[in-house]
């Protein structure tokens, strides 16, 4: 859909480019990826970074030409889209595209006013922010509502401003309220306004309310000490009352509630991750007090992040318990484990995948990347809990 906007107004960028494809057999995780200070080199924020910095080389005419043809376009698909049903019948990608022209509209306005970026906090009812706000409240009962957002999130973030606050107190805003939320009473009418809530907790999560990326990323988390706790604690309190509301529910699917357990694991290891960093970061000192001043700060962080991880843990575990299927907290506690030198634990949690072949080759590395380690599990090795016969010219896999 967002093509049609490349046609209405050409010289514009989209909001997400599409990423090159993968090569054959999949690709290896980035060796930096869990340390520290997280992945460095060609990753998700370097890609951002090159497009944020793309500009729309268009003169002040032109702008206001593109500007037109967009807004046009999106008005006819959005009336279209109404009078064949609205989404559930056409499909959400009309109405997606107003937060794409949103973006759009941005770029050109900052090329326009020469500036590398447009930060928009504005509370007019205009702009990106306003959008996606937008588009919450009439989406924000389906469950793709979040990932939908995500591009537009992570651009918000990276242009910097108020924008990404502003966006996240007015989702919290409505969600305390209660405002618009009058779908009636009944588990139904329930279970739609904890998918709203979760969304919202999603996209603020996105907006780097709970951290940012905690294995891959060029600039530290954004949680400091005990801020990834103070967060995981009410995330957790409403996991435990949304579990009950989508209690019977097939544990091959996703709920709202698995959602809830998985920001609180990344807020926790956010926390963890800026410990691990400050512990890394400590200098020895010129003295020998200064020295051993540094050498017990950076202890005590690495102890702060240590708990950190394992209070991680113990948030994915309880949600993995119910939801033994979700991607995301299968995949992020093979990782804690692996952080915290739980070789053992950590292939555990990665068997159940059952990997095979090529699999085994590219994933493998999440259990044991670090855990090769001898620092920190010397004899670590990976055994396929289903031995199969071997055939000619097909490698072993141990």
């Amino acid at each position: 859909m967002s093509a049609a906007l490349d046609l209405a107004m050409p010289g514009t960028a989209p909001g997400s480019l599409p990423r090159p494809p993968l090569p054959a057999g999949g690709a290896w995780a980035d060796p930096t990826a869990h340390t520290e200070h997280g992945a460095a080199g060609a990753g998700a924020d370097t890609q951002l970074a090159g497009e944020m910095s793309a500009k729309c080389v268009l003169d002040a005419d032109a702008a206001a030409a593109a500007m037109a043809a967009g807004t046009a376009l999106v008005s006819e698909l959005k009336a279209a889209a109404d009078a064949a049903g609205g989404a559930h019948t056409a499909g959400r990608g009309p109405y997606l595209l107003a937060v794409e022209l949103a973006w759009r509209k941005q770029r050109l306005a900052a090329s326009s006013s020469g500036s590398s970026d447009s930060p928009d906090s504005r509370e007019d009812g205009e702009g990106l922010a306003a959008a996606m706000l937008a588009y919450w409240r009439e989406f924000g009962a389906m469950t793709s509502c979040a990932r939908d957002l995500r591009p537009y999130s992570l651009r918000l973030v990276a242009a910097g401003g108020g924008a990404p606050g502003w966006l996240r107190d007015q989702l919290a805003r409505v969600i305390k309220s209660g405002k618009e939320m009058d779908e009636g009473d009944g588990k139904k009418e329930a279970v739609r306004r904890l998918r709203r809530a979760v969304a919202a907790e999603a996209i603020s999560g996105d907006l780097g309310a709970f951290g940012g990326s905690w294995r891959e990323r060029t600039r530290g988390p954004s949680l400091e000490h005990c801020m990834g706790r103070a967060a995981a604690g009410p995330l957790m309190a409403q996991y435990r009352d949304a579990r009950l509301l989508v209690s019977g529910a097939d544990a091959r699917e996703p709920t709202p509630a698995d959602t809830l357990a998985l920001l609180a694991t990344q807020a926790l290891a956010a926390e963890a991750s800026a410990h691990a960093t400050a512990a890394a970061a400590a200098a020895s000192g010129d003295s020998a007090a200064a020295a051993a001043a540094a050498a017990a700060a950076a202890a005590a962080s690495r102890g702060e992040a240590t708990m950190g991880l394992l209070a991680a843990v113990a948030a994915a575990e309880e949600g993995i318990a119910v939801s033994p299927n979700h991607a995301e907290l299968r995949l992020g506690i093979i990782s804690l484990y692996a952080l915290l030198g739980a070789a053992t634990e950590s292939y555990t949690a990665f068997a159940p995948l059952d990997c095979k072949n090529i699999q085994m080759d590219t994933m493998a590395g999440l259990s044991g990347s670090r855990s090769r380690s001898p620092r920190h599990a010397p004899r670590f090795t990976l055994k396929n809990p289903k031995p199969k016969p071997s055939f000619p010219g097909r490698r072993a896999v141990v």
